[in-house]
């Protein structure tokens, strides 16, 4: 045991010795280590620098092994005999960043030789990684090539210094180059640019890129980052503005006018221009996100069309938008002439023309008229085209009637109204509405017997009713005449003598007797009861008259129509007719009502209800007088205050049934002189005619010389029938 212990210690013993030996013998000194390339070891290098390491030291066993490392780590091992050694290293191999060098040498040809390490003064850094590099689009994202808004201004900027100002590019198409907002200065870290959009630039996206390169040497290889951001070219303005409508509403009347219309919306301002014949009249400026806009301006008087444009916010200017026309009058119509109307008349509406109403040049139509009379509108009309007018069914009141008109074109104001612009009253129309018929006074119009005249009353005529009078005879009359115009007689019938018709002026109840026209409408006995004959009654300065051939074998039933120049007619009498005999007769009629000429037979007719009760002098012109009951009392006392009591025949009309002779009364009256005048006639015609005996005649010296003509009747039948 004691001996094993013994060996081992001298065994390491040995093994200290033969190190010891070793340390002691290597003979490797004053190594040192350095960075010949790059010479400066201030800035940073990238992988394009050339690097070369240098290290001398003493030996005095070549050869020698110098191995050179980076970072504590071996990158290569120079071999050689001599004492110094270059070695070029790739910067590829280098650690991003700081780099430090050293350097280990030993003598390879002395066993266990230990190693001499040197250490290079300074570290050498490597930059190997691109810059970051932002670029970002202040204003303009999207622009146009319109000035104003044709400027782009971005910022490019750099997470480290860089060695030259950034290189920017535009694509696609060919850009100048942008203006710095700021001067460049070294590092070029940060600056703003702006941006140009050349004239007519086409639109759509645009792409601006920089290329920027860090302060690494060497610069041809330094390391190179870029940043790109885009922006948009809007070159046109899409849609263009309508014009909806107008304030007034076409045609206006007014001094200025507004147009209101739509616009596509916008995230910013824009304006809508109106033109007119291709320039701009008026702008409108509309806010962003609105899409409806109206604008006011002037407006001259003509007809215009109006088109709208936008320009959007960019000052994109739109095509225009669909034209409207507008109508700006200022000027009222022609005045209208308003015709002249029938006057006077009877129907309480009538129909009152116009003409003459235009609007040129403007035609703002259509052209309404008003009717007015006493300052208060009464009718309506539109007129026609060619400038005519009509108001239908207009209101008259009775006696004068003043109308006169207004035109206005359709113009429309600022409220709505579309009054339009109104002319001056035109001429002055006067209708007179006259509905009083003209009507005969009961009782005032005597029936003479036949072959006696009737005597009228002078009744004195003023020019103005001389002049009414032109007028009535030159107008037209409304009623039925025979197909000449004149008395035609019946075939067969022979004509002997005339039978006149009077109708005394006083007799007639009218405001204005010259306006008026009478007829005589009548039948002969042997026409029909719905047979008439007309004709028309000359006026003279007491009445109206007209004659008519007398056939002696006939009656005529009669009756008048009287017309005044408004039209308002009336009969007389209104129902029935009047009866005239051939020749004179002793009978006298008195009904209440006209009787047919059957009834009336051989007598002369007196309708009390229309002519009154006759005067004295006519009912003593007959022997025989058939009066209706109701009228008999003033008969009998007209006769007996005539001294005629007894003398006269007076029957009931409603019960005789014939006719007794009278003419024996007439001739006892006679011999005493008491006979009426009016009819000695009578009894003359009735001595001539044989009716009255001979031997009953009175002696003719015993007759007054007052009834000289019935002396001579008695006279001529007493030497005639006597020479027989």
């Amino acid at each position: 045991m004691g001996k094993r212990n013994t060996s081992l210690i001298e065994s390491l013993i040995f093994c200290c010795f033969v190190l010891f030996s070793q340390a002691v013998f290597s003979d490797i000194s004053n190594v040192t280590c350095s960075i010949s390339v790059p010479a400066a070891l201030e800035p940073h290098y990238n992988i394009g620098q050339s690097i070369v390491l240098a290290s001398t030291w003493k030996g005095d066993t070549p050869n020698f092994a110098a191995t050179f490392k980076a970072n504590g780590v071996a990158i290569g091992t120079f071999n050689g005999s001599t004492e110094n050694a270059n070695f070029s290293v790739s910067a590829s191999t280098l650690k991003e960043g700081s780099n430090n060098f050293s350097v280990s040498v030993l003598e390879t040809s002395v066993p266990n030789s230990t190693p001499v390490e040197g250490t290079a003064a300074g570290s050498l850094f490597m930059d190997r990684i691109a810059p970051s590099v932002t670029l970002t689009i202040i204003s303009g994202v999207v622009v146009s090539p319109v000035t104003g808004s044709d400027e782009v201004v971005f910022q490019v900027s750099s997470n480290e210094a860089l060695g030259e100002a950034p290189k920017i590019t535009v694509s696609p198409g060919t850009w100048n180059a942008p203006t710095p907002v700021f001067p460049e200065v070294d590092p070029f870290t940060n600056n703003q640019y702006k941006l140009k959009v050349p004239p007519g630039t086409t639109g759509g996206a645009y792409t601006i890129r920089a290329v920027c390169r860090d302060k690494t040497e060497p610069a041809a290889s330094r390391n190179e980052g870029s940043g790109q951001s885009a922006f948009t070219v809007d070159a046109s303005a899409d849609g263009s503005p309508t014009i909806n409508s107008s304030v007034p509403p076409s045609p206006i009347r007014t001094e200025t006018v507004t147009l209101n219309g739509t616009i596509q919306k916008e995230n910013g301002n824009q304006k809508v221009e109106v033109l007119a014949s291709g320039s701009v009249v008026a702008t409108a400026n509309v806010p962003a996100n609105s899409d409806s806009w109206s604008v006011s301006f002037p407006i001259g008087q003509g007809n215009f069309k109006y088109a709208a444009r936008r320009v959007d916010p960019l000052g994109n200017v739109s095509t225009l938008g669909p034209e409207v026309n507008i109508v700006s009058d200022r000027t009222p119509p022609s005045i209208p002439t308003l015709n002249s109307a029938k006057t006077p008349v009877s129907q309480s509406k009538i129909k009152i023309t116009g003409a003459g109403v235009n609007d040129s040049p403007y035609n703002s139509l259509p052209i309404k008229v008003k009717l007015f009379k006493d300052g208060n509108a009464v009718g309506s009309a539109t007129a026609n085209t060619d400038g005519t007018f009509s108001f239908d069914d207009v209101q008259l009141v009775a006696g004068n009637n003043l109308f006169v008109a207004q035109a206005a074109d359709t113009t429309n104001d600022n409220s709505g109204n579309s009054a339009g612009n109104v002319t001056n009253y035109s001429n002055a129309v006067m209708v007179v509405l006259d509905q009083t018929k003209p009507t005969i006074v009961s009782g005032g119009i005597v029936i003479s017997a036949p072959g006696t005249p009737s005597a009228f009353t002078s009744l004195a005529i003023t020019p103005e009713e001389e002049n009414e009078k032109s007028l009535a005879e030159s107008s037209e009359p409304e009623s039925a005449l025979s197909s000449t115009g004149k008395f035609e007689p019946p075939p067969g019938s022979v004509p002997i003598g005339t039978r006149s018709f009077h109708l005394p002026m006083e007799s007639i109840l009218d405001n204005k007797k010259g306006n008026l026209q009478v007829w005589l409408l009548y039948r002969q006995a042997w026409q029909s009861g719905s047979s008439e004959n007309s004709i028309q009654m000359e006026r003279g300065i007491n009445g109206f008259s007209v004659s008519l051939p007398n056939d002696q074998k006939d009656s005529i039933s009669y009756r008048f129509l009287l017309r005044d120049r408004a039209g308002n007619a009336s009969y007389f009498p209104e129902s029935g007719e009047l009866t005239r005999l051939n020749k004179r007769t002793s009978l006298l009629r008195l009904p209440l009502f006209p009787e047919s000429p059957e009834i009336s037979g051989d007598a002369d007719d007196w309708p009390v209800q229309i002519f009154g009760i006759p005067p004295a002098e006519r009912i003593l012109s007959y022997r025989k007088i058939y009066v209706h009951p109701m009228i008999m009392p003033e008969v009998r006392q007209i006769i007996a205050q005539s001294g005629q009591q007894g003398f006269i025949v007076l029957r009931d009309i409603t019960s005789a049934l014939e006719n007794p002779p009278g003419f024996e009364n007439d001739l006892e009256l006679l011999k005493t002189g008491s006979l009426p005048q009016s009819r000695e006639d009578l009894l003359v015609q009735e001595i001539r005619d044989g009716l009255i005996p001979i031997q009953l005649l009175p002696d003719p010296k015993t007759i007054p010389s007052a009834f000289n003509r019935a002396k001579e009747a008695i006279q001529f039948r007493l030497l005639h029938e006597t020479n027989r």
